[in-house]
């Protein structure tokens, strides 16, 4: 019903060939819609339709429509957003120590700390604020960094500056990778459905394989959906890293680097 007054008819047609619907399947199905007394009619075609197909039937007031069921979109180009997944990198940088006593360093004794924190301890909990902080302020036009910080007094009274700092590694999902399901009106340009992102490995640094690297300044300005990762067990990764550098091994390709 229409403004609960006016009964509303629909003719609904679905045409299941492998060929794209031409400008003859049109006609045909305008004159379906004529000898019927439908108020509007609505073609669903499994093979979609030429432009010449369109052209046509929006002249003639037919809805084109195609159902997608678990279907990569590939048409039209605004049935999806865009989607960025984001996995965090962070690197340390230590001042007043070189790279062999980086280790026992991070393993001394926060002097006076009430938690009796180590130092890689107390500089993760303040770069793990400050994240908290920057996530606070994600938005389209903003990809948030941040920079935890320690300054440690040795027993031998040197001082020591450490910072670690975030960074991400970007990927995009790959267009054919969205599954896609409900209707899609060409005519109309009008989408009915759900839409689904593709699937994201969460153990490994790269996403998947339906996921491509791309560098922060090719990261789109349209509608879109961003996943961040965040580092794990950052106290971990950062003395693995560390053991494995001062037993001459490369370091961690993880999300620390030094």
């Amino acid at each position: 019903m229409f403004g609960g007054l006016f009964r509303l008819k629909i003719l609904v047609s679905c045409k299941r060939k492998t060929r794209r619907l031409s400008q003859q399947d049109i006609d045909a199905f305008a004159g379906e819609l004529r000898s019927s007394d439908a108020h509007k009619g609505v073609l669903y075609a499994h093979g979609g339709f030429s432009k010449s197909a369109l052209a046509k039937a929006a002249r003639l007031g037919v809805s084109c429509c195609r159902l997608f069921e678990d279907s990569p979109a590939e048409l039209p180009q605004h049935l999806v957003f865009e989607a960025y997944a984001f996995r965090e990198r962070s690197r340390i940088e230590a001042f007043g120590v070189d790279d062999d006593g980086v280790v026992a360093l991070l393993n001394e004794p926060l002097l006076d700390d009430p938690g009796q924190r180590t130092v890689l301890r107390a500089l993760v909990d303040d770069y793990e604020a400050k994240r908290q902080e920057a996530m606070a302020s994600v938005s389209t036009a903003n990809i948030p960094g941040w920079t935890g910080e320690l300054r440690h007094l040795r027993e031998d009274g040197e001082a020591v500056m450490l910072t670690l700092i975030a960074g991400w590694s970007v990927y995009r999902a790959r267009r054919e990778a969205w599954l896609v399901n409900g209707s899609y009106s060409f005519t109309e340009g009008v989408f009915a459905g759900a839409m689904s992102t593709p699937w994201m490995d969460q153990q490994e640094a790269h996403p998947g394989p339906s996921w491509e690297a791309i560098e922060v300044e090719n990261i789109g300005l349209g509608p879109q959906i961003r996943m961040f990762s965040h580092g794990g067990d950052l106290v971990g990764q950062i003395e693995a890293h560390f053991r494995r550098l001062a037993t001459g091994q490369p370091g961690l390709d993880a999300s620390v680097a030094s």
